[in-house]
């Protein structure tokens, strides 16, 4: 006597394909596709202007010198002073942009 053997039935292969499991299978192949184009296409982008900050960027990154430093340690002080005082509050925004910024 020989046995068939038996064949998966093409209701168990429609059954398979439309399920939970190979609908979330195929969005998730589909969204890393989508993903990795847009990373590729913004790196592209992108890679002039980073090119341009990271050469400006490294430029401004400069240890300080030793005569910037009572400079610094006087404007720090300062500001502290003007918070325990609360002096802060009656600064025009152009004044705090411009204590801010340098």
């Amino acid at each position: 006597m020989l046995q068939e053997k038996k064949s998966i039935s093409p209701i168990f292969w429609v059954i398979n394909q439309y399920s939970i499991t190979y609908f979330v299978a195929q969005l998730v192949c589909n969204l890393v596709e989508k993903v990795s184009a847009l990373v590729n296409t913004a790196a592209t982008y992108w890679k002039p202007s980073l090119a341009t900050f990271w050469y400006y960027g490294g430029v401004e990154q400069d240890s300080s010198t030793s005569a910037e430093i009572p400079t610094a340690i006087q404007s720090l002080s300062k500001t502290i002073r003007s918070v325990q005082t609360g002096s802060f509050k009656q600064l025009m925004l152009k004044e705090l942009k411009s204590a801010t910024l340098h």
